[in-house]
């Protein structure tokens, strides 16, 4: 959904931002002009975005009167909009966000030899699979892959042990929305007219009239179909409280500072590690 929007966006001679890798190895916000510039805004990215330059350049479209989209975690969108908030002219699309690690913790569980090379794209997954990989400049297969059943990143970021503190107490993860729109996957929908779910299913909350007149832009392009809210807010942990701490996540703070990333992940989950180190053996040693 975030690309056919962005697609409809561009056409109708709209600016957007959204987050992107940036080599050499940076992950940010970026202005995109053109649908070749809207492609690097695809994927999934599981850590922090720097946005910190957006602010002036968003400033300057909205001041030439540009129609200016920006899509991004429910935090960053409410900093936008308190920035913003006067201008007719902005939209806004915020992602179901579970929460955010920082892109320090992403580096440090990539070995230093491989951080080196020349990486022009980072994957994290590929509609519902989750395969990390990097891709190296002039290759086109990736040089470098870790399935999430042998992936230390991913764990940790899918049991909450690495997001930043101020996720645990998130202001935004409830039902009410804080952007004109809300986009994600489609957990838990019960649809019997959609057959082809396991390809992906985005959920679109429409919540402001701009949200309105976004999806208006693109509806001819889509399938649609209206599902009850409380469908969405049954399956999305996020569209009702943020994630709550745990022991684990104390374990890996407090150890984080005095023993690195990878040690004090795998003091915080053990059993979890474990497993996933038999189940990859076992797979690949059958």
């Amino acid at each position: 959904m975030g690309t056919l929007l962005a697609q409809e966006f561009i056409k109708n001679n709209g600016i957007i931002y959204g987050c992107a890798f940036t080599p050499p190895f940076n992950i940010c916000h970026i202005r995109c002009t053109t649908i070749e510039n809207i492609l690097r805004l695809r994927g999934s990215k599981y850590v922090q975005s720097e946005i910190h330059e957006t602010y002036t350049k968003i400033d300057e479209d909205l001041k030439t009167q540009k129609n200016v989209l920006f899509i991004g975690t429910p935090c960053q969108i409410a900093g936008i909009k308190a920035r913003f908030s006067k201008h007719p002219n902005l939209f806004t699309v915020e992602l179901i966000c579970h929460g955010v690690p920082s892109c320090k913790f992403l580096k440090e569980s990539i070995p230093s030899n491989i951080l080196k090379k020349r990486i022009k794209q980072i994957n994290f997954r590929s509609n519902s699979q989750y395969n990390f990989s990097l891709i190296e400049d002039n290759q086109i297969l990736p040089s470098y892959q870790r399935p999430l059943s042998n992936d230390l990143y991913m764990k940790g970021f899918f049991n909450g042990i690495t997001y930043r503190p101020s996720c645990l107490s998130c202001h935004f993860a409830r039902k009410e929305r804080n952007a004109d729109m809300t986009i994600g996957d489609f957990w838990g929908l019960k649809s019997t007219k959609i057959t082809d779910i396991n390809k992906g299913v985005s959920l679109v909350l429409i919540n402001t009239n701009a949200g309105n007149t976004l999806f208006n832009l693109c509806s001819d392009s889509l399938y649609s179909e209206e599902r009850p809210y409380k469908e969405a807010l049954d399956a999305n942990e996020p569209l009702n409280h943020p994630i709550k701490k745990s022991i684990r996540y104390n374990v890996f703070r407090t150890l984080y500072p005095h023993f690195g990333y990878k040690y004090s992940l795998f003091f915080a989950l053990p059993d979890k590690i474990l497993a996933m180190k038999i189940k990859y053996y076992l797979k690949h040693n059958k």
